[in-house]
C-alpha cells in the first residue's frame, strides 16, 4: 500500500512540473489588465453625452484622457445627438472656427492608423441620428496608435474645450488602467453633466418670460449644453414683440435659428420679423455675440405659430407661440 501511493504521488509531482515548466517555456499569458505582453487592445472611449431625453448634451470625451500602448487601437463611439468630431491636429495648433462647407473639416480621412504627434487625422461627423445640416455622420471611429507620445485631439465642433488626449507607451507596458475603470469614468461625467444641465436650465428658465424667450444655454465651461427654448409655450397679444435671446452662449459656438413655417432650404434669414403673420420666417444662424444674439418677431396676427431650431429640432428643440386677439 505505501509503495502504491508513493507512486500514485511522483505521478502526481510529476504532471505538476509539465505543466510549470510548459507555463514557463511557452512565454507569458495574454494579461490585457496589466499590460504583461504585447497583445495589443481596442479601448473605447465616448464621445459626448446626453440626458435620455436630449435636453441636456454634454460637451465631453469621457475619459478625456486614456493611457495605452503602441499598436493599440482606440475606439470612439458616438454617445449624443449632438453631432462631434473626433480631430487630431498640428501639435500646438487649435481649432479653427468650424466650417460645415469645409470638407477638411466634416470628411473623415482615409487612414486608420497614426505615428507621431501632429499628424493630420479626422472622423468625420460622428452623431447617433443623422445631422441634415451636416455630411453622413457616423456612430463611431477606431484608429490605431504606431507611436509612442501624447496625442491631443479635439472637437471642430464645439472648439478647444472639447479636448482629449491619448497617452501612448512602448508595447508590453503595464497599463495603469482597465477599461471598467474608464467606463465608470464616463458613466460617472455623463450623470454629473446631466444633473447640472437640469439645474441650469431650471435658472435660466426662471429668468424668461412670455416676450423673452432663451434659445437654450451653454454651460459658462462649457461642458453642457441646453437644447431647449426656455420657456417652450408663450402666449402674447396680437402685436405684441417676443425677444428670442441666445445671449447665454457663453461665446461657445453652437449653431441655433429661430424658425417658423416651412424650413428654408440652408440656415439662412428668411421672412419679416418685424411683421409676421404666419408663413415662412427665419432667423438663419443666430450669431454667439452682439445685437444679432436677439431675434425679435413681432406677432400681427392671432393664431398658434409652431417654431424649431433646424439644427436640433431632432433633440426636442421645439416651441409654440400662442397669439390672442
Amino acid at each position: 500500500m505505501q509503495t502504491h501511493a508513493r507512486k500514485k504521488l511522483r505521478t502526481l509531482l510529476a504532471a505538476l512540473a509539465t505543466v510549470v515548466l510548459g507555463t514557463l517555456f511557452l512565454g507569458p499569458t495574454a494579461n490585457a489588465d496589466t499590460g504583461s505582453t504585447t497583445t495589443h487592445r481596442t479601448w473605447t472611449v465616448h464621445v459626448g453625452a446626453q440626458s435620455r431625453n436630449g435636453a441636456i448634451q454634454g460637451m465631453q470625451f469621457l475619459p478625456g484622457q486614456i493611457w495605452i500602448d503602441v499598436g493599440d487601437t482606440v475606439h470612439w463611439t458616438a454617445a449624443s445627438m449632438e453631432p462631434h468630431t473626433v480631430t487630431f491636429l498640428r501639435v500646438g495648433q487649435l481649432p479653427p472656427p468650424f466650417d460645415p462647407t469645409n470638407a477638411r473639416q466634416t470628411t473623415r480621412t482615409a487612414a486608420t492608423t497614426i505615428t507621431t504627434p501632429g499628424q493630420f487625422r479626422n472622423s468625420g461627423v460622428l452623431a447617433t441620428m443623422p445631422i441634415p445640416e451636416l455630411p453622413t455622420s457616423y456612430l463611431s471611429y477606431d484608429l490605431t496608435f504606431k507611436g509612442r507620445g501624447d496625442f491631443v485631439y479635439y472637437c471642430l465642433l464645439h472648439g478647444k474645450q472639447m479636448k482629449g488626449v491619448v497617452h501612448v507607451a512602448a508595447a508590453g507596458t503595464p497599463y495603469p488602467h482597465t477599461q471598467s475603470y474608464y467606463d465608470m469614468q464616463y458613466r460617472d461625467g455623463r450623470d454629473r453633466t446631466v444633473e447640472r444641465g437640469f439645474d441650469y436650465a431650471e435658472r435660466v428658465a426662471a429668468l424668461s418670460t412670455n416676450h423673452h424667450v432663451y434659445v437654450g444655454a451653454v454651460d459658462p465651461r462649457g461642458m453642457f449644453m441646453v437644447m431647449r427654448f426656455l420657456r417652450t409655450t408663450v402666449t402674447v397679444h396680437k402685436g405684441d414683440t417676443i425677444d428670442f435671446d441666445w445671449s447665454f452662449n457663453h461665446g461657445f459656438p453652437v449653431p441655433h435659428t429661430v424658425t417658423f413655417g416651412p424650413e428654408p432650404p440652408a440656415p439662412i434669414a428668411v421672412g419679416t420679423p418685424r411683421n409676421f403673420t404666419g408663413g415662412q420666417l427665419s432667423s438663419g444662424v443666430l450669431p454667439t455675440a452682439g445685437p444679432g444674439a436677439h431675434f425679435r418677431v413681432t406677432f400681427n396676427k392671432a393664431g398658434t405659430f409652431s417654431y424649431i431650431c433646424m439644427f436640433h429640432d431632432g433633440m426636442g428643440m421645439v416651441g409654440k407661440v400662442v397669439v390672442t386677439s
